[in-house]
C-alpha cells in the first residue's frame, strides 16, 4: 500500500484562525487568503527524522493512507482530505485505445474512497469515513491518483467527487455519508482530474 506523507506548513493554520478554505483556491476561489498575516515563505521539506530535527515552519507531519493528489479542505479545525487505497499491486497497463502517443498507466484491482478529517493542531486523524469501492476502476496514468479531484465544503456537507468513480456526500457533523452516486459514466483516458 502507498502512503502519503503530509507537512503542513504554518501556512494551514493561519487561516483556520480566521476563516475556513472550502474549496480549491480558497473561500472566494482566488487562491489566497485574504485575512492572512505573516505566513511562512519557506519551509523544511524531507523525511520525518529531517523534519523532526529541523522544524522550520513545520507544525506537524502525519502519514496518510493511500494516494490522492487533491487539495485540503479546512472546515474550523478540521482539515478535510480525500484518498484512494488501492488493493491489490497497481501494475502499468497497456495505452488508452486509440492513444497517439503511449502514455504509462496504473491498473488496481479495487479502489477504496475515503474521506479523511485532520485535527489541523496536531495533524491527528479524527475522522476516516469509507465513501465507497469500485472493481475494476478505470486505469489512470502513472503520475495520476485515482483521488486527484479536490473536495468542496458547504453547509456541514463534504462534497467528493471522484469522476467516473463516483461522487459522495459526506455529513461533517455526523462524519457519516448522507448519500453517494455511481451513475456517471465516461472515459477518462488519464484518471479523474476535476475540481469543482
Amino acid at each position: 500500500m502507498l502512503r502519503l506523507a503530509w507537512l503542513i506548513p504554518c501556512v494551514f493554520v493561519a487561516p483556520v484562525i480566521a476563516a475556513d478554505w472550502p474549496q480549491w483556491r480558497g473561500p472566494e476561489g482566488q487562491g489566497h487568503a485574504p485575512t492572512a498575516v505573516d505566513l511562512p515563505v519557506r519551509w523544511s521539506i524531507g523525511s520525518a527524522e529531517e523534519v523532526s530535527t529541523h522544524r522550520d515552519n513545520i507544525c506537524w507531519r502525519t502519514e496518510l493512507p493511500g494516494r490522492a493528489w487533491s487539495s485540503a479542505m479546512i472546515d474550523g479545525e478540521i482539515i478535510w482530505l480525500t484518498t484512494a487505497i488501492e488493493d491489490g499491486s497497481a501494475q502499468e497497463g497497456p495505452p488508452p485505445p486509440g492513444s497517439k502517443k503511449p502514455q504509462p498507466r496504473s491498473v488496481a484491482k479495487s479502489v477504496t474512497f475515503r474521506a479523511l478529517g485532520l485535527d489541523s493542531r496536531d495533524g491527528q486523524i479524527v475522522e476516516d469515513i469509507k465513501l465507497f469501492s469500485v472493481d475494476n476502476p478505470q486505469p489512470t496514468h502513472v503520475l495520476n491518483s485515482f483521488a486527484s479531484p479536490s473536495p468542496v465544503l458547504g453547509a456541514d456537507r463534504l462534497y467528493c467527487q471522484f469522476g467516473d468513480y463516483g461522487t459522495a456526500c459526506v455529513d461533517t457533523k455526523k462524519a457519516s455519508v448522507v448519500w453517494h452516486n455511481r451513475s456517471q459514466r465516461l472515459n477518462h483516458e488519464n484518471g479523474p482530474g476535476s475540481t469543482p
